[in-house]
């Protein structure tokens, strides 16, 4: 037996010494022909390769700096960010990755960020060449020129065959007046590598900076010859004719495009834009039809078409052909991309029902649409039902994890959902993982802003600003930060800048009119803010400004005139007639406001501020039937969810808790997603109705909030489950809506009706009494007294 035990152990030992190197060897093979596919520019196919190295070794270093380089060639920066990230977490001293994470971030604008990257390199392998290249390259960024030549010299002198120093070097020497040195360091480098295609796209850039056009057009040509099936060097070679007036050469360089890959959409589209931009949109449009005539299989070039018409606003045809396509190819791929775009120039026309419908359409052929999904849940979004926008974006986030747009968007579904600590790990995501968009830094800088954090905020934008000296809205943003920092000299200087950077806008008087009436120098204020109004007459925001100082300066005659001033030039001004409603209310004078109002909305009855302004004089008249009837008008013909929320809140106050149901009920079929409609109607159920159907109705409402952890969304789910008598459940989900908002006296009331019900007395009669004491009126405040004496009186 011990023979045996013994020949069975050593065959096992073999067994898995033989797995180990069979996948060894598998792993081996996988690279050999990735490495091939990459020397071949096989992008796709290396890609797959290395992959199936990394599912063999999930931590192979060089397969994860492959897969990053691979994504730079295709075109996906961010991609590439995670690999090369992920190839230093797992290797710190994996120089190439270093190097190439940090040129990305070069390339994104962000010197400070190669800098930290490439410094513990150089420190270990103070004569990387790589690393030297990048450092050069973020000290010219930085403005440190000698540091910078310092660098790129050492590199090239280390490395004299790479094209990274070489160009580095070059771009330095062009930087400082030295172009002919510049075109003599790349002329040597080619020399050396003469298979660099990358080398002779600069000397083209150089050499048609020199004006020498012929030997520009020289290596762009021959750049064409080594890598005949890229397209985007006959694109460069288009842009150089254009740059030089040779229309005719441009757009033969793309119909040679088109003749080198026909069957690419890309290099049709291209010729189309090239006509367009150059005047000759309806010969782009021929083109165009042309190509989709001739088109076998799906619609790629109807597709292109359609684009086109939305490049050229056209709407109404786009919004044709997408329903063509969409039509004739039913649920295929192509007719799902349709009913996408065709749902985006949907909502951008208001037309929610017509978008929602097309976009369940395509997930319900494909619920992993990404288009679809991302639509649905900025749609969400807007209408502030943000659970259902963070469903939708973090299915998207499955397969586009670095995807600016989409992390933007979850970042606001966060703050929208109250949870800004995940809306700024969001944000900082996005962040690292797209260095170079300026958005993402921007937003994350307002939302820090936002959150009362000023002094960390201000160091971004300082840097945005430093960044694009012209880019108002950062400036603007900056101007907030300092404000809020009280830092009034800074925020009048940012103020002045944007004046000087958009002399057309009234941004920059206003905001200066801001600081003076910050510092209450009204005169100066007004003066700022009349500036404004007169740069842009039917600007909002100064005219609210210009009514507010008259107030302070307590002439409100003065704040008459100037709305009646604007009145009667601009008689279509509804900002204008809604600040008069308002100033009349607040002096008592309710049918004059009421008046106002009601002029206002005549005029746009779409917005819903002045139903609201016109149900609040009616309610200080005390006209509760007239402040309803405002509502219920208002709601009818804006939607408004602020109106109907003001609406049900009016008649649950007027104790006319039915119809405050029938108007959250009207929401919720209207918006089925929406989050704030759902757990308002189902508190009213519960509250004021005992029938098993509510109870029912109440119960299938708040099932569709089981991932939201906000505390009134708790708070409302527990209490369901109380009235349903599942005291046990609701006892942990009302514990955390009053761990997350003890304030609350309606929460302590739930809780502490749970406790009892569950046989906690102590701690019921602590939050009962909390409830009780706090002065403050909630739903239930007689139960809660009555619980409370019951339990007094029974000792």
């Amino acid at each position: 037996m011990k023979t045996l035990s013994k020949l069975v152990s050593a065959a096992v030992i073999v067994s898995l010494m033989a797995g180990c190197g069979g996948a060894e060897q598998r792993k081996a093979r996988y690279v050999e022909k990735g490495e091939s596919y990459l020397a071949e520019r096989n992008y796709e196919k290396a890609r797959v390769e290395f992959r199936n190295a990394l599912q063999i070794e999930p931590n192979d270093v060089n397969a994860r700096y492959q897969l990053g380089r691979i994504a730079e060639k295709l075109g996906n920066p961010r991609e590439a960010v995670g690999h090369y990230q992920a190839a230093i977490d797992q290797d710190p001293n994996h120089m190439d990755s270093r190097a190439a994470l940090g040129r990305l971030f070069l390339l994104g604008g962000v010197p400070d960020r190669a800098m930290e990257l490439v410094t513990p390199g150089l420190t270990q392998n103070p004569q990387s060449a790589p690393l030297l290249t990048v450092r050069g390259a973020a000290k010219a960024q930085l403005g440190d020129v000698p540091g910078a030549f310092e660098d790129a010299e050492a590199a090239a002198k280390l490395a004299p065959n790479d094209e990274y120093a070489i160009a580095l070097l070059a771009s330095l020497y062009r930087q400082n007046a030295r172009s002919d040195k510049a075109i003599e360091i790349v002329t040597t480098g080619i020399d050396r590598v003469p298979e660099s295609v990358d080398l002779r796209v600069v000397l083209a850039d150089l050499l048609l900076a020199h004006k020498q056009m012929p030997e520009a057009e020289a290596q762009l040509r021959k750049v064409i010859e080594m890598q005949p099936e890229d397209l985007s060097h006959r694109y460069r070679l288009a842009r150089f004719h254009m740059l030089t007036k040779n229309l005719a050469a441009a757009e033969q360089t793309m119909r040679d495009a088109i003749s080198a890959k026909p069957d690419s959409v890309e290099a049709k589209a291209a010729l189309a834009d090239l006509l367009a931009s150059n005047g000759s949109a309806d010969k782009a449009e021929v083109e165009l039809k042309k190509f989709a005539d001739e088109e076998k299989d799906g619609a790629q070039m109807q597709l292109a078409l359609a684009r086109f018409y939305e490049s050229q606003r056209r709407i109404d045809d786009a919004q044709r052909v997408y329903g063509e396509i969409a039509k004739e190819q039913e649920t295929k791929p192509d007719g799902l991309v349709a009913r996408n775009r065709l749902a985006t120039l949907l909502l951008a026309k208001q037309d929610v029902k017509g978008a929602s419908t097309l976009i369940e359409e395509v997930l319900k052929e494909n619920p992993r649409d990404n288009d679809a999904l991302a639509l649905r849940g900025n749609m969400a979004l807007a209408r502030g039902d943000a659970p259902a926008a963070i469903a939708d974006l973090r299915s998207v986030l499955r397969d586009q994890p670095n995807s600016a747009p989409i992390l933007r968007a979850l970042a606001r579904a966060h703050l929208q959902n109250s949870e800004p600590a995940l809306a700024e790990e969001t944000l900082r995501s996005a962040v690292q993982s797209n260095p170079g968009d300026k958005t993402v830094r921007l937003e994350l800088a307002q939302l820090l802003t936002q959150s009362g954090r000023g002094e960390q905020a201000r160091p971004v934008l300082e840097q945005l600003v430093k960044e694009s000296p012209s880019d108002v809205s950062v400036m603007e943003s900056l101007f907030r930060v300092q404000a809020q920092l009280k830092d009034l000299t800074a925020a009048r200087a940012t103020a002045e800048n944007i004046k000087q950077a958009r002399a057309d806008l009234p941004l920059g008087w206003y905001l200066e009119g801001a600081v003076s009436e910050a510092e209450k120098k009204y005169d100066a204020a007004a003066a700022a803010y009349e500036r404004a109004l007169e740069i842009q007459p039917s600007a909002g925001e100064p005219l609210t400004a210009l009514v507010r100082v008259d107030a302070a300066r307590k002439q409100l005659p003065q704040a008459f005139a100037r709305l009646d001033k604007v009145i009667a030039q601009q008689p279509d001004n509804v900002i204008a007639r809604n600040l008069k409603g308002e100033l009349l209310a607040t002096r008592g004078e309710l049918d004059a406001a009421a008046a106002a109002f009601n002029e206002a909305i005549a005029k746009a009855p779409q917005w819903w501020m002045p139903y609201r302004g016109l149900a609040l004089s009616h309610l200080a008249g005390k006209r509760n039937d007239q402040a309803i009837k405002a509502l219920e008008d208002g709601f009818a013909k804006t939607g408004a969810a602020a109106l109907g929320t003001d609406l049900a809140a009016l008649y649950e106050r007027l104790d006319r808790p039915d119809d405050a149901i029938r108007i959250y009920e009207g929401m919720v079929t209207r918006e089925p997603n929406s989050v704030a409609a759902a757990n308002n109607l189902a508190m009213l159920l519960v509250s004021y109705r005992t029938d098993a159907s509510s109870l029912e109705r109440a119960a299938e409402l708040t099932g569709k909030l089981d991932n939201v952890s906000e505390p009134s969304i708790l708070n409302t789910r527990g209490w369901v489950k109380f009235k349903r008598g599942e005291f046990q459940e609701s006892l942990a989900l009302l514990q955390q809506a009053v761990d997350k908002s003890p304030e609350s006296p309606l929460m302590r009331y739930h809780l502490g009706m749970a406790q009892l019900k569950t046989g906690d007395r102590a701690s019921a009669q602590k939050n009962l009494e909390a409830a009780v004491s706090s002065g403050r009126q909630f739903h239930g405040s007689k139960d809660a007294q009555a619980a409370l004496d019951q339990m007094k009186a029974a000792g």
